[in-house]
C-alpha cells in the first residue's frame, strides 16, 4: 500500500506542475517600418531596414539573435542576421535597425519593374526566427506581410555639401 500512495502523490505533483506551467509564447510581430538606401554602387547596394518589433506576451522577450528574409513584391531581396541581443517589453514594442547588402544583378530587374509600373508602394513579406533567451523557449518563427510606401522621388547622393553621407528613405523617417 505504501508504494501506491507514493505513486498517487507523485502523479498529483506532476499534474499540478503541468497545470501551472507557463503557456507557449506567442510569436513577436515584426514589421518593416522603413527602408533606407545607405550606399549603392555598381557591385552592391547596402540598405538599412527599420523594423518594428511588437511583443504580444505578458512577459518581456529577451531576444539573443534574429534571422530573417525580406521579400519585396514576392521577390527575395535580402537575408539578414542580428546577433546583438535586445529585449522587447511585455505588451510593448521597440524599433531596430539592421543592415543588409544585395548585389546589383539580383536587384536591377526589380528596380526596373518598380519604375516601369510607377508603383507608389511595395508589398513585403518579412519572415524568420527569433531566438528567445528564456528556459524552454528556444526559437520562435515569425512571418509578416505588409505594404510600405515609396516616395515620389528616390534620389541618392553619395555626399552632401558638408561631406556627410546621405541616405534615401522608403516608407519612414531616417534612422
Amino acid at each position: 500500500m505504501g508504494i501506491k500512495k507514493w505513486l498517487v502523490v507523485l502523479l498529483s505533483l506532476m499534474l499540478a506542475g503541468c497545470a501551472t506551467a507557463p503557456k507557449v509564447l506567442d510569436p513577436p510581430e515584426i514589421s518593416l517600418a522603413g527602408l533606407n538606401i545607405v550606399k549603392a554602387n555598381f557591385f552592391e547596394q547596402r540598405y538599412r531596414l527599420k523594423l518594428l518589433v511588437e511583443n504580444p506576451n505578458a512577459v518581456p522577450l529577451p531576444v539573443s539573435a534574429m534571422k530573417f528574409q525580406l521579400d519585396l513584391d514576392d521577390e527575395p531581396i535580402a537575408k539578414g542576421i542580428r546577433s546583438e541581443p535586445f529585449t522587447v517589453p511585455s505588451y510593448g514594442e521597440i524599433r531596430l535597425s539592421v543592415e543588409v547588402t544585395t548585389d546589383l544583378f539580383s536587384t536591377i530587374s526589380r528596380i526596373a519593374k518598380i519604375i516601369k509600373d510607377r508603383k507608389t508602394y511595395l508589398d513585403y513579406n518579412i519572415y524568420g526566427d527569433v531566438d528567445i533567451d528564456l528556459p524552454l523557449a528556444g526559437s520562435i518563427p515569425f512571418d509578416k506581410v505588409g505594404r510600405i510606401g515609396i516616395p515620389s522621388s528616390l534620389s541618392e547622393d553619395d555626399n552632401n555639401d558638408d561631406g556627410e553621407s546621405s541616405e534615401t528613405s522608403v516608407g519612414g523617417e531616417r534612422i
